[in-house]
């Protein structure tokens, strides 16, 4: 490897590692406080001037698709998704790690089926030149992307989670993970 790569590759490790621990929470962060802002200011703005932005129900719906989806990355990354533990702690190991298997295969079907119809839609709005309902200029796709966005974030944690259990499957470690809020908090 040449000199370049020897500098690039810890780089790309260290964004990579970043990404990994940070993503998700840093970006509902953003969202859920452009959100709140968007609809804080504009809530003043009606009741204190009589006006309001056009833009800024539209807007905050937006911001809110985007946040749902990423805090669903977020839930799958912590393992705070809905799952049904009562039962499954009580299968034999192997049953355990099929059934938890078998929600990987669903989540990662559902990201590829809601992508692809998110991605058409997104396609159809671009050839229209839509824009979102209030502004004169922001594409409409752009607000639709934050659907298949999240839903990559999605199949990134599942691909992790199958991982991951998979090698503590090998290890003999415990399938089922026991979740506490304070975890995620």
């Amino acid at each position: 490897m040449n000199g370049h790569g020897a500098r690039v590759w810890p780089w790309v490790r260290r964004a990579y590692r970043w990404c990994d621990e940070n993503i998700e929470y840093k970006l509902m962060n953003l969202t859920y406080v452009l959100c709140v802002s968007i609809v804080f200011v504009e809530a003043v703005r009606r009741y204190l001037f009589r006006s309001q932005a056009p833009w800024s129900g539209q807007a905050a719906i937006y911001l809110f698709i985007w946040l749902s989806w990423i805090g669903c990355a977020y839930a799958l990354k912590s393992r705070a998704h809905l799952r049904f533990d009562e039962i499954r702690r009580r299968l034999p190991y192997t049953a355990q790690f099929l059934l938890q298997q078998l929600d990987y295969v669903i989540w990662i079907s559902l990201c590829a089926i809601i992508s692809w119809f998110a991605i058409q839609q997104m396609l159809v709005q671009a050839r229209l030149g839509s824009v979102v309902q209030g502004t004169d200029h922001f594409p409409l796709w752009v607000a639709f992307l934050g659907i298949p966005f999240g839903w990559g974030l999605i199949l990134w944690r599942a691909i992790h989670c199958v991982v991951e259990d998979i090698q503590r499957y090998r290890a003999g470690k415990p399938i089922v993970d026991t979740f506490a809020l304070e975890q995620v908090a």
